[in-house]
Formats: structure tokens, sequence, C-alpha cells
């Protein structure tokens, strides 16, 4: 159930990468906007409201499932892959969803330094031309996010 919430309510439509290619700083306004209250009815919230409670009420639970998928999908699927870069956002951004129940009760359910050396370090130290694949563009973008 967790690995659907983020495939098909976290992950980037269609629409939204043109909306990243036209508009970068639009697209992250409303990125922003769907975290607020102010887009109550997007899909996008309402997936991570519900991705959010579950991971407080099966904080164990879902907090493994997480990050067996960032693990799963950084290892099986290509750099350059476009898909790959697609669901990498999309699990960067469940992750930042979810930081606050990652580390509480004390236990720190991800190791970040570990984390942010072997897969975040390399994203944002990617220099990006302008022919970059939009995917790869917002999935920096989120990285930056996330740190």
């Amino acid at each position: 159930f967790d690995r659907s919430l983020v495939g098909k309510f976290l992950r980037l439509n269609e629409e939204e990468l043109e909306e990243w290619e036209d508009d970068p700083e639009g697209r992250y306004e409303t990125d922003l906007a769907e975290k607020s209250l102010l887009e109550l009815d997007s899909p996008r919230h309402c997936g991570g409201a519900l991705l959010s409670t579950l991971m407080n009420r099966e904080t164990d639970r879902v907090a493994q499932t997480l990050l067996e998928l960032t693990q799963r999908v950084y290892q099986q699927l290509p750099a350059d892959d476009v898909n790959g870069m697609l669901s990498r956002e999309a699990c960067y951004r469940a992750l930042e969803l979810c930081h606050v129940a990652m580390v509480s009760g004390g236990q720190r359910r991800l190791n970040f330094s570990d984390w942010f050396n072997s897969e975040l370090r390399p994203i944002l130290q990617t220099d990006l031309a302008e022919n970059s694949h939009v995917a790869m563009r917002a999935m920096q973008a989120r990285a930056v996010q996330v740190v």
C-alpha cells in the first residue's frame, strides 16, 4: 500500500514534468502549496497526508517500506533512466514528508549521513546542462529540499 502511495500520488506526472520544463519556479511554488494547507484537494496533498498518517500509526513498518523502496529504486534502475529518476524523486518526497517520524521515538531509522554521502551528494554535485532531462532537474531540486 505504501509503495502504491509513493508511485501513484507522490510521483510527478507528465503535466508536472511539463511545468518543471516551462516554469521551474512556478512548479516549486506549487510543490510548496501542496505541502501546506493551500491545496487540500490535490491528489498529491491527499496522498502525502495519508502517508503521514500511516507513518504516525505504523512508524516502523512504513519507515522500513520507504527505506527499502528508496534503496531498491536507487540500486536497480540506471542513473540515466527517466523512470528511475521520477521514482527516486517520489521516494525523496516521501522521505521528506515523513522525516520527523523517521527520527522520532529515540530511533533513527534513516542514517542521513550515509544516505547523503552515497546518494544525495552525487545528485547535488551533478552539473546540469540546459539539455539535461527535466526529470533529473526535478530530482536534484527534491534532493535540495530534503537536505
